[in-house]
């Protein structure tokens, strides 16, 4: 494989794999190809010699990303099994959940399962696990009524899987509320209600289907994938990995 993808990436497919290295979490590719030499002949080099390259491609979890603009918290995703689809509240006029009880009861979690982070106009919010000096980095959030996106923005969520910070601790309530991002996860979303008439079905569990009221909830199952756009190492491993060349 090493071969043919050196091969494509060579007008004339003549490209041999020397050495390829097997680490845990890396592969290093080492190729050789023979040239012509145009003018190096003229100095005496020769008419043609070998040409080497290597590349390093490295997988790992991810440390930092840009997602979209919500947390999920620790103590909710430990009770679900990846590809499990369920309902997980942030806040509800019904009863709640057990889930829900028992994460937001405790005082490291801003009641309910998920919360807003501050966004940037595209809806986007971008974090790390670590700050450049090696402290946890704590980010600003909105664990309130309303997402900080828009209507436009937020249409067509539903089917779509999108990576999201991870928090297992958080401060204060309300606008002032404050996430410790300690890692990253792939959520396919397939229902949610965001805020009164906001409400996008598909996910077909049992539970209420209206957005009215209070209700504010989230539907979808976690996945093990992989993200290319993401910073390498540094946070939990919740499934989600990302690849770089690394050399």
């Amino acid at each position: 494989m090493a071969e043919q993808y050196a091969d494509n990436n060579k007008t004339d497919s003549a490209v041999t794999v020397e050495r390829i290295v097997r680490g845990v979490n890396f592969r290093t590719v080492d190729v050789v190809s023979e040239r012509d030499f145009w003018f190096a002949s003229v100095m005496g080099a020769g008419s043609s010699g070998s040409v080497r390259a290597s590349a390093t491609a490295t997988w790992d979890v991810i440390g930092g990303a840009s997602t979209l603009p919500l947390a999920v918290s620790e103590c909710f995703l430990e009770r679900l099994a990846i590809g499990e689809t369920k309902r997980i509240f942030i806040k509800s006029s019904n009863d709640a959940s057990d889930d829900e009880a028992e994460c937001g009861g405790d005082p490291h979690y801003i009641p309910g399962g998920f919360g807003w982070l501050d966004a940037n106009d595209d809806c986007e919010a971008s974090t790390e696990v670590y700050n450049e000096d090696g402290t946890r980095a704590i980010y600003d959030g909105d664990p309130g009524n309303n997402a900080p996106c828009s209507q436009s923005q937020l249409l067509g969520l539903a089917g779509q899987t999108v990576l999201v910070p991870v928090f297992d601790q958080a401060e204060w309530q309300g606008n002032n509320g404050d996430f410790y991002v300690l890692g990253y996860a792939q959520f396919t979303i397939s229902a949610y209600c965001f805020s009164p008439g906001n409400l996008t079905s598909g996910g077909g569990i049992a539970g209420p289907t209206s957005c009215t009221g209070s209700d504010r909830w989230l539907e979808g199952s976690f996945q093990e994938m992989v993200s290319l756009d993401a910073e390498l190492g540094g946070g939990e491993d919740y499934g989600a990995r990302t690849v770089q060349l690394t050399n």
